[in-house]
């Protein structure tokens, strides 16, 4: 009887032996997977970076160009702000399951999500940008808008690219009389191709305004069109957004860099 107690004293000890070093085993697994997580992350961070110094830097160069005063129409601006892509793998998204604390996955889920949201930031820019004509000395920025529903009215707007012969807009002109020309009723609102009022045809056309007195005091006498200012506005929020992100992904990534090499 007391050699059978003995023997199974002895093997319940076996059994808790195994499930202890299953637990350990597990506990290792978990532990190399976070310190694996933790690295790829933290080169998906480093890679995020570059692309938010692009930004950077762009914006950056964009404002010496014009000494501060942001154009909308820079060509070289438009074409390395379509060029950025704040992508993120999905294996590095992933990866943020496997971290040993949740509460630098959930930094960096943050993290990737306003780079996202920044990216959109800057496409809607960029698009917003296509609509826009600076006048030249002396053009007209704004004209009236005729319109009959529900009574004859007339709404100044402010006037965007030409519209050509093509159909298409050039912000540059076509070289001749427009067939029609972009126009919007407010900075955030979206441009509308309408044709040159003329002796056939008013309603639902547009009348260019004539710069006195009185066009100034329409317009709050500005000397920057909606579209200058909505342009400024913007840059100046995506600086602020990418320097944010900067300082963030910084941040991020040192974190990260320390849980991908845990003491030896």
């Amino acid at each position: 009887m007391q050699t059978r107690r003995v023997v199974l004293v002895l093997m319940l000890a076996l059994v808790g032996c195994k499930r202890g070093d299953a637990k350990a085993r597990l506990e290792e697994e978990r532990a190399k997977a976070s310190v694996q997580a933790a690295g790829m992350l933290q080169r998906a961070v480093v890679e995020l970076r570059k692309q938010l110094l692009e930004i950077d830097v762009a914006l950056a160069a964009a404002a010496d160009r014009t000494h501060g005063r942001p154009d909308p129409l820079d060509p070289e601006l438009a074409s390395q702000l379509r060029a950025v892509k704040l992508e993120v793998a999905p294996s590095a998204l992933a990866a943020v399951a496997y971290l040993s604390d949740s509460t630098i996955g959930v930094g960096v889920v943050r993290l990737f999500a306003e780079a996202g949201a920044l990216e959109d930031a800057v496409g809607r820019f960029v698009m917003g940008a296509k609509g826009l004509a600076i006048p030249k000395p002396g053009a007209a920025a704004y004209g009236v808008l005729v319109t009959s529903e529900p009574e004859t009215t007339a709404e100044v707007v402010e006037l965007g690219a030409a519209v050509c012969a093509d159909g298409k807009p050039h912000p540059d002109g076509c070289g001749a009389p427009p067939a029609a020309l972009l126009v919007r009723g407010s900075s955030a609102g979206p441009w509308t191709k309408r044709p040159l009022a003329g002796p056939d045809q008013l309603v639902g056309a547009v009348i260019l305004l004539k710069g006195n007195d009185v066009a100034a005091a329409l317009t709050g006498g500005a000397e920057a069109t909606l579209g200058a200012k909505w342009a400024g506005r913007e840059l100046v929020e995506l600086a602020r957004r990418t320097q944010k992100l900067l300082e963030d992904s910084s941040a991020a990534a040192q974190r990260l860099e320390r849980m991908a090499r845990p003491a030896q």
